[in-house]
């Protein structure tokens, strides 16, 4: 006669799949946040200055690929304009861990160029030295546009201004 054993365990996972299932969505809906904000996220190396990580939004207004932005030095996205204002404020960063309402130009891939206000904190080790930036640029073309106008418009309306007090002093003249 041959006896046959068997100890088995019986193991209740429904908790745990539902913990991940919502583990799962939640990420999901962080990382399309992520990806789909309307502003440009980025993460910049506080040693390298190159990027090490970005959003869907910054590789759109950017026309860069994402292979083509990982490790780029940030520099190459700034328009020449602004160099100077990001060496300033990349130092700035690196000294305090913040940026804060930084307006700089940046450049596309095309040669297209775009004003962003860059604020920024940075991530830190342990120890608490400056890893990286967890940086936002929002792009604010369409306000300095909109100022520029409105700073001509104010020049024309002032020359206006001017050539009718001529005129007035002219005709005040001949009247007399």
């Amino acid at each position: 006669l041959s006896a046959t054993r068997f100890l088995g365990f019986i193991v209740d996972i429904t908790a745990a799949r539902a913990a991940q299932e919502a583990l799962a969505q939640a990420e999901a809906a962080y990382r399309d946040l992520y990806e789909h904000a309307p502003d440009m996220f980025l993460s910049v190396d506080a040693t390298t200055a190159r990027i090490v990580q970005w959003n869907a939004t910054l590789a759109a207004a950017t026309g860069y690929s994402q292979d083509e932005l990982i490790g780029r030095p940030i520099l190459d996205l700034y328009h020449p304009d602004s160099h100077a204002t990001f060496h300033d404020v990349f130092a700035t960063f690196k000294a305090t861990g913040e940026v804060h309402n930084a307006e700089m130009k940046i450049r596309g891939k095309d040669g297209s160029e775009r004003w962003v206000i860059l604020n920024a904190t940075a991530v830190r080790d342990a120890d608490g030295k400056i890893l990286h930036s967890r940086a936002i640029w929002r792009d604010i073309t369409e306000r300095k546009a909109a100022a520029e106008q409105a700073l001509a418009a104010q020049a024309a309306l002032r020359q206006s201004e001017e050539r009718f007090r001529h005129v007035a002093s002219s005709i005040s003249d001949i009247a007399y």
